[in-house]
């Protein structure tokens, strides 16, 4: 079939459109297909980072509640400790005084105990000494840190009054004051401030405090004591502390001497 002339420039013209049209719609088809491809990749990167936040998520989640929990116990601790600490806080002076009497008493009986030990047999010619204390004795003391202590606090109590002469005399080393002390007791003492001597033995945590001269009265040692009446019927009494943390806790107080003040 021919066509004529005049028909041949508008058929063409018509197929060239739809050719260009054809192209045209093709490559926008595949625009289209690489837009949607590229947007699939970043639906899928979008999933995979908020699936990742969901597990941060719920990983964060019991993280919370396992602190909570933690927390819940910590407070409950706190309150049980601040209990005890109340409890603690709330003995009397008349409570601790009265454990102070017990003490004094315990150390009674363990002198008596001491004393009804028989010494040991002595080898010919082996001398007498530190108070006829036999050698088993001063092994029982030196592995026995309580009991040592004890022995110490009792000694003191015996012989407060020389060290507070020595005080007077104004030795006032550590070392000058608790010369006379035995040294199977294994003394460790120290000064406070000029004004107090402590005095404790090795491995052991209390000490036994003695005021070498009148304390001021805004002295933080002047709770540590009570002051005799002129004619006190009782000896003077070490005051009983325990060392903690570069700090000192009073556990029993003790007596301020009047010898002090002459």
């Amino acid at each position: 079939m021919w066509l004529s002339d005049d028909l041949k420039v508008p058929v063409l013209v018509i197929g060239l459109i739809f050719g260009v049209g054809l192209i045209w719609a093709i490559l926008l088809i595949r625009r289209l297909e690489r837009i949607l491809e590229q947007n699939l990749a970043d639906s899928g990167r979008a999933m995979h980072h908020l699936q990742k936040l969901d597990r941060q998520f719920i990983t964060s989640a019991k993280n919370v509640d396992s602190y909570r929990q933690d927390l819940q116990k910590l407070a409950s601790q706190i309150d049980t400790a601040t209990n005890d600490l109340k409890k603690v806080l709330s003995v009397s002076d008349a409570a601790a005084a009265e454990r102070h009497a017990d003490v004094i008493k315990s150390l009674t009986n363990i002198s008596e105990t001491l004393s009804a030990i028989p010494p040991a047999r002595q080898k010919s010619g082996e001398s007498q000494r530190d108070n006829g204390l036999s050698k088993w004795r001063r092994e029982v003391l030196s592995q026995d840190p309580a009991l040592r202590f004890s022995v110490l606090w009792e000694w003191c109590s015996v012989n407060m009054l020389g060290i507070l002469h020595r005080a007077a005399r104004g030795w006032n080393s550590p070392n000058d004051l608790t010369a006379n002390i035995p040294t199977y007791l294994e003394p460790e003492a120290d000064v406070l401030n000029n004004s107090i001597l402590v005095i404790g033995t090795r491995q052991h945590p209390e000490t036994l405090a003695i005021p070498l001269r009148p304390l001021e009265a805004s002295s933080d040692f002047q709770s540590w004591f009570e002051s005799l009446p002129e004619n006190p019927a009782t000896a003077y009494v070490p005051a009983l502390v325990m060392r903690s943390n570069g700090h000192f806790k009073l556990l029993a107080r003790g007596t301020n001497s009047n010898y002090l003040t002459h």
